[in-house]
């Protein structure tokens, strides 16, 4: 399920927090890799954003602890701005 490419991110997201809650991250650690990376550089920055603030977070502390360079500019606080005043 963490390699299939046509599984919702915030699905994979949520299945490596899960996998790294019952201390089995050292398993996957390749795989977990692998996914970041391609939510990362294959689906773009909009697709995270659109899901909303818990899969944002998610996405940004998960790339952080792998050791992606993850910005924390303006886009994501001006994202939620947005969403929050304007709908």
């Amino acid at each position: 399920m963490i390699g299939d490419e046509d599984v919702n991110p915030s699905t994979i997201l949520e299945l490596i927090v899960g996998i790294q809650r019952l201390g089995l991250s050292y398993h996957f650690e390749e795989d977990i890799r692998r996914a970041l990376n391609r939510i990362m550089f294959v689906q773009g920055t909009n697709v995270r954003l659109e899901k909303g603030v818990h899969a944002t977070t998610l996405y940004f502390r998960l790339c952080r602890q792998h050791g992606f360079e993850v910005s924390q500019g303006k886009s994501f606080f001006f994202f939620f701005l947005d969403k929050i005043f304007w709908e």
